[in-house]
């Protein structure tokens, strides 16, 4: 199937994504610094990003967010953002859905993860 990054601070949710993407048949690196994930993304390989809005924090996220569609190596990979910070999400979402990135609030139902993972890969 894909290989998707997670970009996640907190273990715990890391590791049930981990186990959620792989039980649908992805290979899954887990990072839980976004400097060294968008790394991992510049060296390729990489089919989707689900990044955490708060690693480290929503500026740095959008920061990244917009190296990646800035370019030509990574413009074109999908961009899934999980965040407990409903609020901030509906501040972003029209600057979010501009460039092509996915929104998912947490806490997540299982099968909306899920859902959200394919969806953003087609």
């Amino acid at each position: 199937m894909s290989t998707v990054l997670v970009i996640e601070r907190d273990p715990a949710t890391a590791s049930i994504m981990q186990e959620l993407l792989e039980d649908e048949g992805h290979t899954v690196m887990v990072c839980q610094e976004a400097a060294l994930g968008f790394d991992a993304v510049h060296r390729g390989g990489i089919d989707l990003v689900v990044l955490e809005l708060w690693t480290p924090t929503p500026s740095f996220a959008r920061q990244c967010i917009c190296r990646m569609r800035g370019d030509q190596r990574t413009a074109t990979i999908p961009i899934l953002v999980c965040t407990v910070d409903e609020r901030q999400l509906r501040q972003w979402a029209d600057w979010l859905d501009h460039r092509r990135v996915h929104m998912l609030v947490k806490p997540f139902d299982i099968d909306a993860f899920v859902h959200a993972v394919n969806s953003a890969l087609r």
